[in-house]
């Protein structure tokens, strides 16, 4: 069975009853005044001032039934007593407007209907057995208690109207209390309807807070309609509401690609990201309502890259080992015979320089044979407990003495780090890192060397310039061997970099841009 009061049900029934109330209450005292006005000279007949009595304490009593129901106590009693009260009401209103045939008589079955809904069975019953006494005492009041009221219908004329209103009472009451339990299970289902969509909507942002990739969703316009958190970390937009611009704006070009899978380089605050968006058409959403689904592939990119490199790298090594094992030895030869020479013939000066230019490129293939061989088999880092920033604070005091930083502005942003490193090795890798980053500024900007940990519990080493020169299409490039855009480079130093940080575990990017400058970021383990 329903409880009446159940889940607040039985408040909100008897605020609309007390609205009601209110309304008929008004009407009725609308319809005694304009009878009173209607008649010869106004009088007001005795009944008459009964009937406004009445009337005005069922206002008072309306007031504090809705003082009554906002204290919020007792509503099942609440339901009870206005029950009764608009039983009495019916009741004088009926006595001195005709009896049985009263015009207001209606009231009754206002009453039961009341009963029914507020109180179900019960209330139906009560109102019902109520009224039917309340009919039978104003029917036979006046003959069997000589009351003084202005009707007095023979027998046979009472029995009839009484009987009418009997089984009026009776049926209302009936079909009240059936309707009013239709209307609670209807209601009952509706509010589990509402639950449910509401876990649903619930479980909806779970999911979509939960999911890894960007979601975007547009309407026929192409204008963004959604986008997810994730979508705008993505994008970078976490301090703004992109929703309402055009999807051009934030994936540009996305639309002429057409649906399926595809990829989009956006340049992005934080530098350049490769984005794989999946395009599809929403059904039943128009025409041209689009999903939008991407996630950053630079991390991938990057890591297929580096695979590749690696790849070509290890080729590229077993050659150049060969390759200076076979040149070494002719080298150190010709240096040695071009020393002798130079002693044979003291007193030719064009023969003496000549040997000397023979001797110093000798020099310079032996030096680039042996960055040969560091590349092809660098030595294994004797690791130790290093702390970074101590390693590039010396490193920066040193290389501020270097010809190309005669008028750079190099800056140290230091912060206390640890990494299980060769001091030796990584000296080697920030010298080479600081002569590009002088090189590239051309001895009239900023390079700064800085050392943080980063979230993923690595230790970085990060060496900046102002420049921005590296092209984008460089950059895929420039940890490769004899790969340079310097006059004068051999192309060797970067890949020599790349061997000596992954020996240690770790790797090393960079990014680029005229705006942003060039950095060199090398991760490694923590100590």
């Amino acid at each position: 069975m329903v409880d009446p009061g159940a889940g607040g049900g039985l408040r909100v029934k008897l605020t609309w009853l007390t609205v009601f109330r209110t309304v008929a209450t008004s009407l009725l005292l609308a319809v005694l005044g304009v009878s009173v006005l209607s008649r010869p000279g106004g009088q007001l007949a005795p009944e008459d001032t009964l009937s406004f009595g009445a009337l005005s304490a069922t206002y008072l009593l309306t007031i504090l039934y809705g003082l009554w129901l906002r204290a919020d106590k007792g509503l099942r009693p609440l339901a009870w007593s206005q029950l009764a009260g608009d039983l009495l009401l019916a009741t004088f209103v009926v006595a001195f407007t005709g009896g049985p045939e009263s015009p207001f008589s209606v009231l009754y079955l206002l009453a039961v209907m009341a009963g029914a809904l507020l109180l179900f069975e019960r209330g139906a019953v009560v109102a019902a057995g109520s009224s039917a006494l309340s009919v039978l005492a104003v029917a036979w009041g006046p003959q069997v208690w000589h009351l003084p009221l202005a009707y007095r219908l023979p027998l046979p004329q009472l029995l009839p109207a009484v009987a009418a209103q009997l089984v009026s009472q009776a049926l209302v009451a009936g079909l009240a209390t059936y309707l009013a339990r239709q209307l609670a299970a209807a209601g009952g289902r509706l509010s589990r309807k509402e639950a449910d969509l509401r876990q649903l909507g619930r479980l909806h942002r779970q999911i979509l807070a939960g999911v890894p990739s960007g979601l975007v969703t547009t309407d026929g316009a192409g204008q963004v309609t959604f986008i997810n958190r994730a979508g705008r970390a993505l994008l970078g937009l976490l301090e703004q509401s992109p929703e309402g611009e055009s999807v051009e704006r934030l994936l540009p070009g996305v639309l002429a690609r057409g649906p399926g899978r595809t990829e989009l380089e956006l340049g992005l605050q934080g530098g350049t990201r490769r984005l794989g968006v999946s395009l599809a058409q929403l059904e039943d959403a128009g025409d041209s309502a689009w999903l939008f689904l991407f996630e950053d592939l630079t991390g991938l990119r990057r890591a297929e890259e580096a695979l590749r490199r690696a790849d070509q790298l290890a080729s590229l090594g077993r050659m150049a080992a060969q390759f200076a094992h076979e040149v070494r030895n002719p080298l150190a030869s010709m240096r040695g015979a071009a020393q002798v020479l130079a002693q044979d013939v003291p007193g030719d000066a064009t023969a003496q320089r000549l040997l000397a230019v023979l001797v110093r490129e000798s020099d310079r293939l032996a030096h680039l044979m042996d960055d040969f061989l560091v590349f092809a088999r660098p030595a294994a880092p004797r690791r130790e407990a290093l702390r970074l920033d101590v390693l590039a604070r010396d490193t920066v005091e040193l290389m501020r003495k270097d010809p190309l930083a005669a008028n750079v502005q190099l800056d140290a942003d230091l912060r206390p780090v640890t990494a299980a490193a060769d001091p030796a090795q990584l000296t080697q890798v920030l010298v080479n890192l600081l002569r590009n980053a002088f090189a590239a500024v051309e001895g009239s900007g900023r390079v700064r060397v800085s050392t943080r940990a980063e979230p993923d519990g690595q230790v970085s080493l990060r060496v900046w310039d102002s420049a921005g020169s590296l092209l984008v299409e460089d950059q895929g490039h420039v940890f490769e061997p004899f790969y340079s855009r310097r006059p004068g480079g051999t192309g060797l130093g970067l890949s020599i970099c790349l061997g000596i940080v992954r020996g240690h575990g770790g790797v090393i990017d960079v990014d680029s841009s005229p705006a942003e400058g060039t950095e060199f970021v090398v991760r490694l383990p923590p100590a």
